[in-house]
């Protein structure tokens, strides 16, 4: 089944199915702006149950990330829905799973007024829904947040934020509830170095999470720990990472000679590739291979550990380099690494065109060529209605995903200068970007707008 009708970018979400085999669907769909469209699909031809477009009453974008049903076949699924300022707000709505009714929509606006997301939804046995993500502070941190929802109201049982030690970035990216109205989060929390590290949080019924538990391996600056007993020859195990981020594997091993006699090597594609740190005395070994310059995909990693008699024992793992960050993505294609630093910064303007990559990523340009791109960035030009002088930009497809806030300026003196509400009109596809506009307006001080900016904004949202 395809759904494409606006001839514009979609795209499902998540996917999951209910207790009669029929198939439910979340996805983001572009109209104006983008919005939340679920279905449900008969097992038996496919055919559409029910389907529906969720628009907030901002009229601003929408967006999944996941979706649970119920033992009834109710829906909850879980986003972001952006409010007139352009801030996202977490949302979870619940549609009844026969005809596909909105039974209530919950957001939820963090106290500092910021960025906050549902990344994740689960469902316990008595139909409440569990949900967590982030919640952005005042000083661009972020907390996890999660909360239990009613389920025949959608009015929260509980909730909690929950703040690393270091104070730094925290985000819940899993959730699942368990028989006995527990919750459990898995995410990643902050150290004071900014370096990310994998946690899992236990909530008891009523929400409050236990004290935390002795913290796991270090994870340095990688977010993938695995540990395995010894795998026998050639067999193939799989690992996925984060583009950008470091992949980890740990297994142990023993020789009958002394672990002292054991020497281990790693290939990836056929090139010695990453670090290997070997324990003999636990009989432990780690392997961890940043991946910054890889390209995205699978990638044979071949670790073998031989022996002072030559006898010799191979691991074969394949590492998915996954790309679901189009900033780190377009940082790879344009600098050959991932890593924001040195000319691929985003405050770096390394051709000298007077705009900073953060700039040229949100616009779609070559960070790498001037002079060819003048005058691409932003126009003023006639509404495609003849209505009178509109101010003209590019903007990412994918701006949503890339956590991107366009917020376009009006003056009429250039020294006072007013952020518009309106929800920019699409004008053309241009492959990775869309030309949009807004209307020049009257501006507080009584005077048409006459010159016009866009600034633009990222929130981290590889949390």
């Amino acid at each position: 089944r395809r759904y494409d009708p606006f001839s514009k970018p979609d795209g499902v979400r998540a996917v999951a199915i209910d207790g009669n085999n029929d198939v439910i669907i979340t996805a983001y769909t572009q109209a104006a702006n983008y919005n939340i469209y679920t279905a449900k699909y008969s097992r038996v031809d496919g055919g559409i149950v029910w389907e529906q477009t969720y628009n907030s009453s901002f009229n601003s974008s929408d967006a999944p990330w996941d979706l649970a049903v119920d033992d009834d076949g109710n829906v909850i699924v879980a986003g972001t829905s952006y409010t007139a300022a352009s801030t996202p707000d977490s949302i979870a709505i619940k549609y009844e799973g026969s005809v596909g009714t909105q039974v209530w929509e919950r957001r939820y606006a963090g106290p500092d007024g910021k960025a906050d997301q549902h990344f994740a939804v689960d469902i316990d046995d008595n139909g409440n829904a569990v949900v967590t993500g982030y919640s952005t502070n005042t000083d661009n941190t972020s907390d996890i947040y999660t909360a239990k929802l009613a389920s025949a109201t959608g009015i929260p049982m509980w909730e909690d934020r929950f703040n690393g030690a270091a104070g730094k970035s925290d985000s819940g990216r899993a959730i699942a509830a368990d028989p006995s109205g527990r919750a459990w989060v898995a995410g990643y929390q902050s150290n004071a170095s900014s370096v990310t590290e994998l946690l899992l949080l236990k909530y008891q019924p009523i929400g409050a999470p236990p004290p935390p538990l002795p913290a796991p391996p270090p994870a340095e600056d990688g977010e993938f720990l695995a540990f395995a007993p010894p795998p026998p020859v050639g067999l193939q195990m799989f690992m996925q990472v984060e583009h950008g981020d470091t992949a980890r594997f740990a297994a142990g091993f023993y020789d009958a000679e002394g672990n002292d006699t054991v020497d281990f090597t790693a290939v990836m594609d056929g090139v010695p590739m990453g670090d290997v740190e070997v324990d003999t005395v636990s009989g432990n070994f780690k392997w961890a291979c940043e991946t910054s310059t890889f390209a995205p995909g699978t990638h044979e990693v071949v670790i073998t550990a031989t022996d002072t008699g030559g006898e010799s024992t191979t691991l074969r793992l394949g590492v998915t380099v996954n790309s679901n960050h189009p900033d780190r993505t377009w940082r790879w294609q344009n600098f050959g690494s991932t890593i924001a630093s040195g000319d691929a910064a985003d405050d770096a303007d390394p051709d000298r065109d007077g705009l900073t990559n953060l700039a040229e990523f949100a616009f779609g340009l070559d960070p790498t060529k001037t002079g060819s791109d003048a005058g691409t960035r932003a126009e003023a030009g006639t509404g495609e209605t003849g209505s009178g002088m509109r101010a003209v930009f590019r903007r990412r497809k994918d701006h949503l995903v890339s956590g991107l806030n366009y917020i376009v300026e009006f003056s009429s003196n250039l020294g006072d200068w007013t952020p518009s509400s309106e929800i920019p009109a699409f004008i053309a596809d241009e492959g990775d970007v869309e030309r949009v506009s807004l209307q020049f307006p009257i501006l507080p001080n009584g005077q048409p707008g006459r010159f016009f900016r866009v600034r633009v904004e990222q929130q981290d949202i590889a949390q």
